[in-house]
């Protein structure tokens, strides 16, 4: 996304936004890969923790989601620039509902797959519980966004 410094500037890049919403979704990405070794539960979590990992975690937790709002709120304040509200709304909507349809029907169904198996909910392979992919809203059934929550 081209996140601008003012409206006559819609094209300038803020790096230096660009780079905190580098930084803070790499840690989100690194701190739900810890998450099933953090002892705390989780969609899977392993019998084993690592407790230097938990403290590492601990301390991302303080600050993790509240940079990852403070530069979207950023993004979405430039991004607005002069724009209606409407055609913000529309640009959002375009540029946003395909990467969520598409995690929806191809990232989340097998992390909930992955779920069922090691909660013991579904025994059988992915293509057989493939057709129950789609029914219900999680958590009692097994439609979500899951961790795309921050897409819609």
């Amino acid at each position: 996304m081209t996140v601008s410094s003012s409206p006559a500037s819609a094209n300038t890049r803020r790096a230096d936004l660009d780079w905190l919403r580098v930084i803070a979704f790499g840690l989100l990405i690194l701190y739900h890969a810890g998450m099933a070794w953090s002892g705390w539960s989780w969609h899977v979590t392993s019998p084993d923790s690592i407790d230097w990992l938990r403290e590492a975690m601990r301390f991302l937790n303080r600050w993790r989601m509240p940079l990852i709002f403070v530069v979207s709120g950023a993004a979405v304040a430039l991004a607005l620039g002069a724009r209606t509200p409407g055609s913000f709304v529309a640009d959002r909507l375009k540029r946003l509902l395909l990467p969520l349809g598409f995690g929806m029907i191809v990232l989340v169904p097998p992390q909930v797959y992955l779920e069922r198996l090691y909660r013991g909910q579904f025994t059988g392979s992915f293509l057989q519980w493939l057709p129950q992919a789609f029914t219900g809203t999680y958590p009692n059934g097994n439609t979500s966004w899951h961790h795309l929550w921050f897409l819609a």
